[in-house]
């Protein structure tokens, strides 16, 4: 795992809005095509989008890496 999407994570689950900002800007698109591949409609994409990220804030704590954090976060979307 990169050193940067590391110490991202790890602030983030420390609180840092700014680090879980980052990852949300990083992965956003990611998460948003793997979702429409499914839904095949743009608002319903977005709106799920939404709620993935929620997810995520929420159970950040639960990742652990050594599974890859695109497909993690593939894994929620999904």
């Amino acid at each position: 795992m990169k050193e940067e999407l590391k110490l991202l994570i790890e602030q983030a689950r420390d609180g840092s809005e700014k680090a879980f900002s980052k990852l949300y800007h990083t992965y956003e698109k990611t998460v948003w095509f793997t979702i429409f591949n499914v839904v095949k409609n743009s608002d319903i994409a977005d709106d799920l989008t939404s709620v993935v990220f929620t997810k995520v804030y929420e159970k950040l704590s639960s990742y652990v890496e050594h599974i890859s954090f695109e497909m993690w976060l593939k894994t929620i979307a999904i």
